[in-house]
């Protein structure tokens, strides 16, 4: 497990320092329907490890009935609402919160160029941080 934690975030840290393509500009509507994310941190209320299914509408609307967040500890945690931006240097920023009350926020994601992968970092108002990566 440790290794496939740090095999994450090496290529996330590698994906992170690869400039998007002049090509690729981004829109919000790129960022729009369902996306797997897995989530690594260090924090011990995570275990290390949580994933998630999240769906986004057209304008970035997360569609928190039917996205959901799972952890080793919880693993059915709900959306309350959300919604998440991509910029036309395919720059993305996201916040979500959950029916527990914290909020996950994507403070700096890259979208790839075939705008199929997004990695990111995170931070919660729970005071985590980690890397995030969304993949469709």
């Amino acid at each position: 497990m440790k290794n496939n934690i740090m095999g994450i975030m090496a290529l996330s840290v590698l994906f992170l320092s690869t400039p998007c393509p002049v090509n690729a500009a981004c829109a919000r509507s790129d960022i729009s329907g369902t996306w797997r994310a897995f989530i690594v941190t260090g924090s011990t209320s995570f275990q290390g490890f949580a994933r998630a299914s999240l769906i986004f509408s057209e304008i970035g609307k997360l569609d928190a009935a039917n996205s959901t967040f799972a952890n080793s500890i919880s693993p059915a945690i709900k959306f309350a609402k959300g919604s998440i931006k991509a910029d036309t240097s395919c720059r993305v920023t996201a916040k979500l919160l959950t029916k527990a009350g914290v909020t996950l926020s994507i403070v700096d994601g890259q979208m790839n160029a075939s705008k199929d992968v997004v990695a990111g970092v995170y931070r919660t108002s729970s005071k985590d941080a980690g890397l995030i990566n969304l993949i469709r």
